[in-house]
């Protein structure tokens, strides 16, 4: 789904994005535990910030204003963090 916004008279599109879809590469470290009752626990974490820029067009006035802004957006290292709790391998 693609969110958008429309002039008053609902003629034409007036802001876009192209934040869709990004692929980008993560740098992870990763620890196993095991607690006493047996479950595992994965937890995952970035170790290198993740850069993502995203343009952003906005026209008002039926084309008459035409303007691209830029969003310098970031993942911070640690930011993206996962953590997987596995149940318990032994009774």
């Amino acid at each position: 789904m693609k969110p958008a916004l429309y002039n008053i008279d609902g003629t034409s599109e007036l802001l876009t994005h192209n934040l869709h879809s990004y692929e980008f590469r993560l740098f992870l470290r990763d620890r196993i535990i095991f607690l006493e009752d047996g479950r595992m626990v994965i937890r995952v974490i970035n170790t290198e910030p993740v850069d993502i820029d995203v343009e952003a067009g906005i026209t008002i006035l039926g084309g008459l204003f035409d303007e691209l802004i830029k969003i310098d957006l970031q993942i911070p290292r640690g930011g993206n963090f996962l953590n997987y709790m596995k149940l318990p391998i032994k009774e």
